[in-house]
């Protein structure tokens, strides 16, 4: 890499975008902007949100909280210790998140065509059809997400914390 490319990446990345721009145009040097930039009433600009993920659009707050709470619920283990919040995400592997997938879509399906499986009828016996759809769907998002979390997560050396397990 040249010496002037070098100064140029280095000003560049201490310049805001308005500075580089100003810059180029008292140097009589003609940019292409990069990105679209949205300037509000008060004056504030910002780069513009195209091309960027929406998450605030993404995402459904109702649903969010509905998962919180079946999150909160599942917290207490069998030996009646609770379990970090955070607990799944030190790895578990894709097999058993496929698994319990499947059962549990297996009993959404079964849910939705009016049928309560032997198993939610035991482990929620005084829970009306409403809940046991609700508690079902956040148990198949619960394995969607570890399954997923378990794909993007970065590969370290194993043991390490964040290392994926397969």
């Amino acid at each position: 890499m040249r010496l002037e490319q070098m100064f140029e990446r280095q000003l560049a990345a201490t310049l805001t975008p308005q500075q580089q721009a100003d810059l180029a145009q008292s140097c009589n040097i003609p940019i292409e902007p990069t990105q679209q930039m949205q300037q509000f009433s008060t004056g504030a600009t910002r780069s513009s949100d195209e091309g960027k993920n929406d998450y605030e659009g993404f995402l459904s707050m109702p649903a969010i909280e509905e998962f919180g709470d079946y999150m909160t619920r599942h917290r207490t283990q069998a030996d009646g210790k609770l379990r970090e919040s955070d607990n799944w995400q030190k790895g578990m592997p894709l097999a058993s998140y496929l698994k319990s997938l499947l059962r549990h879509v297996l009993e959404l399906v079964g849910l939705s065509r009016g049928y309560i499986s032997k198993r939610l009828q035991k482990e929620y016996p005084n829970h009306d059809f409403e809940f046991l759809k609700r508690e079902t769907a956040c148990a198949c998002w619960f394995n969607i997400q570890g399954y997923l979390h378990e794909l993007v997560k970065p590969v370290t050396i194993s043991g390490e914390p964040g290392s994926r397990i397969l």
